[in-house]
């Protein structure tokens, strides 16, 4: 009988063990599936947003080149008006522009552009049927040859850049640096101006991707002109080491070229984001008498949300306190039932929506 008993249970033990077995099975089966749509979704968004840029990428570009002149012309101030045209026009939904791109002049073309944006017939999606965001930037310079450590652009050699102010580049500080911002390396388009100065022959620049084979002309220049155009070229994405590179063709000797490239934005996949939250450093306060103790919780930083608050206490000595609660205004209270000391702490919860899952905007 023992033996029967003995071989039953361990059958049952048997069979207990294989179910275990078939629902981890199924429930690792059921993670990978879900991992595997999620892959694939995620290959679907990154293929619609390259495949709807290029198209916004031209039309932008052509709206900006056909209004450059009037800005060439102003000798001050043209460089900066130039910028912010340019964010205007990359912050203007296709449909639109289509529309104003025909006006004389860029006062006509702002003024035209304003009663289209109020018009809602008017698609607000920046890139056709598949809504592109832009994320603007500064203006803010990003490399400048003339204080960089690698110096002056030479005919034929390709240099890499990164999508902020690194200091080998000669950018100012900041730009790009820290958060908000894009991640260098991240997939995505970078809007930008790129300038020629100290020209020392005919020739043109040509902003592409790192390894590109395209010799497409982003900017062309005669001797000892300064010129400028701004431009959107696609980021060589992938995590690599640089996000653009510039290849100079200047000719004649000794065929340089100082380049300067100021940050105007980005355009990304538009895709959801989880809350960024953080926790504040806690305000703080003793008591040694009884009644009703208040502390309210530090302000979150700029661009952060208050969501919450966290109340502590730490008693020195005697009974426990009695209550504790959170009041509105995000003030901690407690109710001090005893004339001894207690040191009270107040925290902030703070979120903010980063934006783009593989940047950090």
């Amino acid at each position: 009988m023992k033996s029967v008993k003995l071989v039953s249970m361990l059958g049952a033990i048997g069979t207990f063990l294989a179910a275990g077995v078939a629902t981890a099975a199924t429930t690792e089966s059921l993670m990978q599936q879900r991992e595997g749509v999620a892959a694939e979704q995620n290959a679907k968004k990154l293929q619609d947003f390259q495949a709807a840029l290029p198209a916004r990428m031209a039309l932008v570009n052509s709206v900006i080149d056909q209004f450059r002149a009037e800005f060439a012309r102003d000798s001050v101030n043209g460089a900066k008006r130039l910028n912010q045209f340019a964010q205007q026009v990359h912050s203007t939904p296709s449909s639109v522009l289509q529309v104003t791109r025909f006006s004389r002049n860029v006062a006509e073309f702002a003024d035209r552009t304003k009663r289209a944006l109020a018009d809602p017939n008017h698609a607000k999606a920046l890139g056709g049927n598949f809504d592109l965001v832009f994320f603007p930037m500064g203006p803010c310079r990003i490399a400048d040859s003339r204080i960089a450590t690698a110096g002056i652009l030479s005919n034929g050699v390709a240099r890499g850049y990164k999508n902020f102010s690194d200091v080998g580049q000669g950018g100012d500080a900041g730009c790009n640096v820290g958060t908000p911002g894009i991640l260098s390396g991240s997939d995505g388009s970078i809007a930008m101006n790129i300038a020629a100065t100290t020209v020392s022959g005919t020739g043109n620049l040509n902003a592409r991707p790192v390894g590109a084979s395209n010799t497409v002309s982003s900017l062309n220049f005669n001797p000892s002109q300064d010129i400028s155009n701004a431009t959107t070229i696609k980021m060589t994405g992938g995590g690599a080491a640089f996000d653009f590179e510039i290849l100079p063709t200047v000719n004649g000797i000794p065929g340089t070229v100082d380049v300067v490239i100021d940050l105007l934005g980005f355009y990304v996949p538009n895709e959801p984001t989880a809350l960024e939250c953080t926790t504040t450093g806690p305000a703080t306060t003793n008591s040694s008498i009884t009644g009703l103790v208040t502390l309210g919780a530090p302000a979150c930083a700029a661009g952060y949300t208050r969501t919450g608050t966290f109340c502590g206490s730490v008693q020195s000595t005697g009974a426990d306190l009695q209550s504790i609660g959170v009041s509105g205004s995000f003030n901690c209270e407690w109710n001090q039932t005893v004339a001894t000391p207690h040191n009270y702490q107040a925290r902030s919860q703070c979120c903010r929506v980063p934006g783009n899952a593989s940047g950090r905007i």
